[in-house]
């Protein structure tokens, strides 16, 4: 896996990466990178064999980076849910892992009865629910990108996402 590390620090650091599954298994780590540039930098983690993300079975990984000062104190750490796929277009088909998938969607606008756009995070999370509870495994955004825990939703969930490109 490669990851590109955009950081604006200018003196010396290490950068700790450690990429666990749904539990508690480490699947990848790299403990010790130092550097000292502004400049972005590409680190590779080696996974062997991980799980597929499919959205029947939306297998997610979680990468831990910690930025870490010369004086050992942990100055930052980030999680990001990482998924592991390869699509492809084969014979006219869109294929995930090589299976090819038919898309069920529908179109999604962020509204809410009483907060109209803020639409609070329950209420976004029972609606992707609802659209899974009726086999719905793909949805596009309406007019604009969506707020970014649709998408992290979407990734747990096992939807396909589209932001609408407004090409009609």
């Amino acid at each position: 896996m490669d990851v590109t590390v955009s950081s604006s620090v200018s003196e010396a650091y290490e950068l700790a990466l450690v990429l666990r599954d749904g539990t508690t298994k480490v699947a990848s780590t790299k403990q010790t990178l130092s550097f000292s540039t502004a400049s972005p930098f590409k680190v590779q983690l080696p996974v062997t064999n991980p799980r597929k993300w499919t959205a029947e079975d939306p297998k997610l990984y979680k990468l831990h980076l910690s930025l870490i000062s010369p004086s050992g104190h942990t100055f930052q750490t980030i999680t990001q849910n990482i998924g592991f796929r390869t699509v492809e277009l084969k014979n006219g088909l869109i294929t995930v892992n090589g299976s090819p998938i038919l898309l069920r969607g529908a179109n999604r606008h962020d509204h809410h009865p009483k907060h109209g756009r803020a639409v609070p995070s329950e209420f976004l999370k029972q609606d992707l629910l609802l659209m899974k509870m009726h086999n719905i495994n793909a949805l596009r955004t309406s007019h604009y990108p969506s707020q970014p825990l649709l998408y992290d939703l979407a990734d747990e969930l096992g939807l396909w996402v589209m932001d609408e490109a407004d090409l009609e």
